[in-house]
């Protein structure tokens, strides 16, 4: 990606995991991985075992045998009200710090990521040490500690306030909410925050946090066996009950005015498939455009995904003097791609693409994360594989095809001037 993703900190989830590595080193002129083999890519990613026990919670194990290491991905879906809005940041903050300290006894790696349909909980290390591994998970778990709340409240106003100021937040929270994702920050709001008290974060930890709303993604080279009596462990809540806050009608945040010198414009489509791998294909497509036209101004080209479906985004700041050459330039964009697509340029960039993805699967760490991602999005963890499938099979009228249809509809704008 030429630009970096507006809202960073705080993913929409913006894009998922595998996409950023594969079009950030494309549209940036890195090397990528040669294309692996045909027969590479049929990489199983469906679970060698499910277990959906009554109550929960949902376990799907794969099995890497020989690579001496493991993976465990926990998520729990999560909506915030206006009021609680910010809570799950405060919630994820608090325990990954727990997490983390516990991790570097052993060398493993350890985060917590809230994305915009979950919290999510993610270890890996040895796989002789996989008990150890969800000691380190219950840590997370724990009821959020009071005390550590203020400070932890306090370093999140400042990013809501820090991110207020940039126009690539600001933008990218408008798009966000265009494109029909949750009008409620995932960063939080000021407001919100200001009046939070702990006892708002223990409430959502509450009613998120039950068995019965956990998915389970282990991968690595364990036993099915000593993988169910490991996941057994989990400190995990009683059925949690209610799914969703009470709506609220209490306001959000003032509205976002950052200070700019420069004209910011986003461009977005969204798809009509959740998961259109064409997209993907379009935006390397654009990005050899972007990188090749040149210009008094800078413009981007990403996939962005917004309340589980992909959504392309074209994006760009110009100062006065040249920010009507470059809204001149936007609409006319999708066009350029086209005139750009053939059978070679789409067989490469496919390649390059499906490259990338079997490289993060090629770890417990990241095969967890894509195939978790999938489901969170309540899509099956073979979406992925049919990802894969479609890039395979991906000629170059298919990309003309999406490309002359976003380019007959009218994209959603967003604009910020001076």
């Amino acid at each position: 990606m030429p630009a970096p993703c507006p809202d960073r900190a705080a993913p929409l989830h913006v894009i998922p995991t595998f996409l950023a590595l594969g079009l950030s080193l494309q549209l940036l002129g890195a090397p990528t991985q040669p294309a692996p083999p045909a027969d590479a890519l049929r990489a199983p990613f469906e679970a060698d075992l499910v277990v959906k026990p009554s109550g929960g919670p949902e376990t799907h194990v794969f099995l890497r045998p020989g690579s001496g290491t493991v993976a465990l991905r926990l998520s729990f879906p999560l909506a915030e009200s206006r009021d609680e809005a910010g809570a799950a940041q405060i919630l994820r903050a608090l325990a990954e710090t727990r997490m983390q300290g516990m991790a570097r006894r052993i060398a493993a790696q350890a985060r917590v990521v809230r994305t915009a349909e979950a919290l999510v909980y993610e270890v890996a290390g040895p796989a002789s040490e996989i008990d150890f591994l969800v000691w380190i998970l219950n840590e997370g778990l724990r009821q959020p500690e009071a005390d550590r709340f203020n400070q932890v409240r306090r370093d999140q106003v400042a990013e809501v306030l820090r991110r207020q100021e940039t126009p690539q937040g600001v933008l990218a929270h408008r798009i966000r909410e265009a494109a029909g994702g949750s009008p409620v920050p995932l960063l939080g709001s000021q407001v919100a925050l200001d009046r939070m008290h702990s006892g708002v974060v223990e409430d959502l930890w509450r009613r998120s946090h039950g068995r019965d709303r956990a998915r389970i993604v282990v991968v690595g080279d364990v036993d099915p066996e000593v993988v169910l009596a490991s996941v057994s462990d989990l400190k995990l809540l009683a059925s949690s009950g209610e799914a969703r806050p009470a709506v609220s009608s209490a306001a959000g945040q003032p509205t976002m005015r950052p200070e700019v010198i420069r004209h910011w414009v986003a461009e977005a489509w969204t798809m009509d498939r959740p998961r259109d791998a064409r997209a993907l294909v379009a935006v390397a497509l654009l990005g050899e455009r972007l990188r090749s036209g040149g210009g008094d101004y800078e413009l981007g080209a990403e996939v962005w995904d917004i309340a589980g479906r992909w959504t392309l985004v074209i994006s760009g700041a110009a100062y006065p003097r040249t920010h009507q050459a470059m809204r001149t330039r936007i609409p006319a964009l999708l066009g350029e791609a086209l005139s750009a697509v053939s059978e070679d340029a789409v067989r490469t960039q496919s390649a390059r693409i499906r490259g990338d993805i079997l490289l993060q699967a090629s770890t417990p760490w990241g095969l967890a994360d894509l195939v978790g991602q999938a489901m969170d999005a309540g899509l099956e963890s073979r979406s992925v594989q049919m990802v894969l499938d479609e890039l395979t099979r991906m000629e170059a009228d298919d990309v003309r095809s999406l490309l002359s249809g976003l380019g007959s509809r009218t994209p959603l704008r967003q604009e910020i001037r001076p």
